[in-house]
């Protein structure tokens, strides 16, 4: 199948195309449709959308050839949650050797996420954690979340000083949610891990003080999140996860980004870096297809290989480090993971392959 996200072909030309986007200095020169995006063919202006700013807040959406933001509603967010790890003994987030996270020597200002699948014929939402004996996640066919993903063992002045206290930031298209029939969603979701010493009482306050910063942020254990708002975008079916592509941007004292294209379409959310000032920490992404919130888990068919590219901008324009083992969301897939590889030549990316 032709794949028409971001980074789905790597020849030379779509390597500079990126490049341009990401803004890395190389000895190549620009392409003619970085000067004239009307003259874009249709796989350039993916590209050129996914890494476009609005730079105001809120829900954005253009269609090809279009390359203006046209500002459209964002929807009130449930509290649907993409937990940290919280698997009972830290188990990795796909089911075989272990999964795989791109590390920079500086911090990341963008990266870009695309999968190459084959043999892709269905996948199923499972869960793996129950609350009270009622399945967490959202279940069924089809359920399922890609996720680019900070790391979270940093903290920054968003733990207002509290020991312990670490920030994680989660960029994310969850097809079919908050419900099994709601459609496709883009949002990003921010975590104060450990904020709290203990976990939350039901009374929403510890040791006589609130559990979270405001009324926006939900206690979950001893850490707090908030969703920004939801983005509605169309629905995903699994054998089309090679068409879409995930592209996140975080810029200190700016707007961080999450962006989704699929075919002629591209969607943004803009939200303040402030919230906590993950572009001053993040220097590790990890991206990948999993199960859709609550720690769930998304179990493909057998014959399944996807092959997972992510590129990471870091101004350096230099490889990044395959790291092991050093995923961080809280849900999984049943895939086993095999080599990673990192390179430099015209993209700092990753590429790994997983299979079932």
């Amino acid at each position: 199948m032709k794949s028409r996200a971001v980074l789905k072909s790597m020849s030379s030309i779509s390597m500079t195309r990126m490049l341009a986007a990401l803004g890395l200095a190389v000895g190549i020169a620009a392409p003619v449709w970085a000067a004239a995006p009307e003259s874009m063919a249709p796989d350039q202006w993916r590209t050129f959308m996914a890494h476009k700013s609005a730079e105001v807040e809120g829900c954005f959406h253009a269609s090809y050839p279009n390359t203006t933001w046209e500002r459209v509603n964002c929807e009130d967010a449930p509290k649907g949650v993409h937990p940290v790890h919280i698997n009972s003994k830290g188990l990795p987030e796909v089911a075989g050797s272990g999964d795989y996270v791109a590390q920079t020597k500086k911090m990341i200002t963008l990266a870009s996420g695309s999968f190459a699948i084959s043999g892709v014929t269905s996948e199923y939402g499972v869960s793996e954690f129950n609350n009270n004996g009622v399945p967490l996640g959202i279940l069924g066919s089809d359920q399922y979340s890609i996720q680019l993903n900070t790391n979270e063992l940093e903290t920054t002045s968003a733990c207002k000083g509290r020991s312990g206290c670490r920030v994680w930031q989660q960029f994310v298209y969850a097809n079919n949610y908050p419900t099994a029939t709601s459609g496709g969603k883009v949002f990003m979701q921010y975590w104060l891990l450990n904020y709290n010493s203990a976990e939350c009482p039901a009374s929403g306050t510890l040791n006589g003080k609130p559990c979270c910063p405001s009324s926006s942020w939900t206690p979950s254990y001893a850490s707090c999140y908030m969703n920004t708002q939801l983005l509605s975008v169309p629905s995903v079916p699994i054998t089309q996860l090679g068409e879409v592509g995930l592209t996140a941007s975080a810029q200190p004292n700016g707007m961080d980004q999450v962006a989704f294209v699929y075919d002629n379409d591209s969607w943004s959310i803009f939200g303040q870096d402030s919230v906590l000032n993950i572009a001053t920490v993040w220097n590790k992404a990890e991206f990948n297809v999993v199960g859709n919130a609550g720690g769930s888990q998304a179990q493909f068919n057998y014959g399944t290989t996807i092959t997972v590219s992510l590129v990471v901008g870091d101004g350096t324009g230099t490889a990044p480090t395959c790291v092991k083992d050093d995923g961080t969301t809280g849900e999984s897939n049943n895939l086993s993971v095999g080599p990673c590889t990192a390179s430099d030549a015209f993209l700092p990316m990753i590429q790994y392959t997983e299979t079932y």
